[in-house]
């Protein structure tokens, strides 16, 4: 962390358990400079395996003030939308946070494919680093799976109540 851009005193970055099965993420940025859109965010998800993590193929980069719009969803994943940080650049200097931010595996299309990720993100202005910053992200597979199955057998026991069935708009 670049101490000419971030206050190291009051920036921090944390996951908290909440209970066996739910994490939230909360940080503080404390910003002493200005933030505009020369500010570029590099973003690559890399996968566990073997006990260790390894690049994929997925990673992006725009500038940190595109990053606050996007809709991209391992984007989503680190909350700016929530917190306090403001919804356009530029970000002026002051004490930004994000409290009990739930990322979940809605954020993660199907096609991703394990369950145990790191979103790490690099922001740069003038090609140093300012921040590196990490979120390790488990994603549980058998739940979403099952919650597509539950929502299909709910549509073909609604579809056979009503009479539906076969032919169009019936049970596929």
């Amino acid at each position: 962390m670049s101490a000419e851009w971030f206050g190291a005193e009051k920036s921090w970055m944390k996951v908290r358990s909440v209970n066996k099965t739910m994490n939230v993420v909360e940080w503080d940025m404390d910003v002493l400079k200005e933030i505009t859109t020369s500010v570029q965010s590099k973003w690559n998800m890399m996968e566990r395996a073997d006990g260790t993590y390894r690049a994929s193929s997925i990673k992006g980069s725009a500038t940190v003030c595109d990053d606050l719009h996007s809709k991209r969803p391992s984007i989503k994943a680190l909350g700016y939308a929530r917190s306090s940080l403001p919804k356009s650049c530029p970000i002026k200097e002051g004490l930004y946070s994000l409290r009990n931010h739930l990322p979940n595996e809605n954020y993660f299309p199907v096609i991703i494919p394990g369950s145990q990720w790191r979103l790490a993100n690099t922001w740069s202005a003038a090609g140093k680093t300012i921040i590196k910053f990490h979120v390790d992200i488990k994603i549980d597979r058998t739940r979403k799976l099952q919650g597509r199955r539950r929502r299909r057998r709910r549509g073909l026991r609604a579809q056979q109540e009503h009479g539906g069935g076969g032919g169009a708009g019936g049970a596929r």
